[in-house]
């Protein structure tokens, strides 16, 4: 009880943060489609709907800043109870599922005010979730292994509308699937899952008349992807993960220390607090 206490502790000042102009623009889309617009017709991000939708309903009931941060750290507690439990099943162990999830929680909960509340972490959450729902399936060999693998699909399949390069995961998790249960209705039904969420969100476009402004989307992000060469991007791409991870085991956390510093900040181990 007093480990998870203080857990809970280390997150709470997160309430209190500033929102820097992602998490603004989240916000402001947010609000449009709380008061029933449509995301790409009434507002536009570069990201996906879900991050904004988020937004809206953690805006529902008071429309604040602290609403919006608590709301995050709540999705946070649940994906880092989720990946425990994920653990627990993979390593017969539940010291092991505490560990992993006090470790996504503590990641989760120092992250500067910058990167709190943004569409890479509440889309943790549905990569565990799809992860967790697809070893489950594992261990049954009756309808209970079919639902599974369609719920782990489904989860994959709504990590595209936070980021469009995300879903590429359900393709993971189908060849997990496929290797896992040497049979090819196993990764057909992850992406039977998969295709039902996408075409949930498609259809949201389509019934509001915005499937044209989501093909315009969709287009900008791949022009957007194909704007530098690959081996350009694939530098900048290890050479980030090099300096995270790096920094990570050097102090614990991200290297945010002068970074992004448009309010003033009190540097600690590595990062800013406002």
């Amino acid at each position: 009880m007093l480990a998870a206490l203080g857990l809970t502790a280390i997150g709470l000042p997160q309430v209190w943060y500033p929102m820097w102009f992602d998490q603004g623009a989240f916000a402001a889309c947010g609000d449009v489609l709380r008061r029933g617009g449509v995301f790409l017709r009434d507002c536009w991000d570069v990201r996906g709907p879900l991050t904004p939708a988020l937004y809206a309903l953690a805006t529902a009931l008071e429309p604040t800043q602290p609403a919006v941060f608590a709301f995050n750290l709540a999705w946070q507690a649940t994906s880092a109870t989720l990946l425990g439990v994920l653990a627990w099943r993979m390593f017969g162990s539940r010291l092991s599922g505490m560990v992993a999830g006090a470790l996504l929680w503590l990641t989760m909960a120092t992250l500067n005010y910058w990167s709190v509340a943004q569409a890479e972490g509440f889309a943790n959450l549905c990569f565990i979730a799809a992860t967790l729902c697809v070893w489950e399936a594992g261990r049954f060999i009756d309808r209970r292994q079919t639902r599974w693998l369609f719920a782990g699909g489904a989860f994959a399949g709504a990590l595209f509308w936070f980021k469009y390069p995300f879903a590429l995961y359900a393709i993971v998790l189908m060849v997990w699937a496929l290797a896992q249960r040497r049979h090819i209705g196993a990764a057909a039904l992850v992406g039977a899952g998969a295709a039902l969420t996408t075409a949930l969100g498609s259809a949201y476009f389509l019934i509001n008349g915005a499937l044209e402004d989501l093909l315009l989307h969709l287009s900008y992000a791949i022009a957007n992807f194909h704007n530098k060469p690959l081996d350009e991007r694939w530098a900048w791409l290890t050479g980030l993960f090099w300096v995270e991870i790096t920094t990570f085991v050097q102090i614990g956390s991200t290297p945010t220390a002068g970074f992004k510093d448009t309010v003033p900040q009190v540097q600690s181990l590595g990062r800013g607090y406002p």
